[in-house]
């Protein structure tokens, strides 16, 4: 089993990644940050909801990130999921820049 953390459940989170993550067999949505609200934890009870990065890396179990905010969190989200050694997806666009790609590429190395 892959323990999963979510960040952001706006749009893109709430509608399409947490529902495909929770129905794949073998991922369990661990976590979702969302900054606030409790939309998260009535659609998901057994996930932890955290209030920011650092709180949903202190999650050791969790081996996946998907990052589903705004697209000019996804490059700092990204580095800090990398360097925090957890394997990372992306929603699109992956940065808002190619020089932010080509780096987040880089790290992911």
């Amino acid at each position: 089993m892959i323990d999963v953390g979510l960040i952001g459940f706006g749009l893109a989170g709430r509608y399409f990644h947490a529902p495909l993550i929770h129905a794949v067999p073998g991922l369990r949505l661990a976590a979702v940050l969302q900054r606030s609200g409790e939309e998260a934890a009535k659609r998901y009870p057994d996930a932890r909801i955290v209030r920011s990065v650092k709180e949903l890396l202190a999650i050791d179990s969790i081996r996946l990130v998907v990052i589903a905010s705004p697209n000019q969190t996804h490059f700092p989200f990204a580095v800090q999921c990398l360097e925090a050694g957890r394997d990372v997806v992306v929603d699109k666009p992956i940065t808002p820049t190619l020089p932010e790609a080509i780096e987040l590429f880089r790290i992911a190395k």
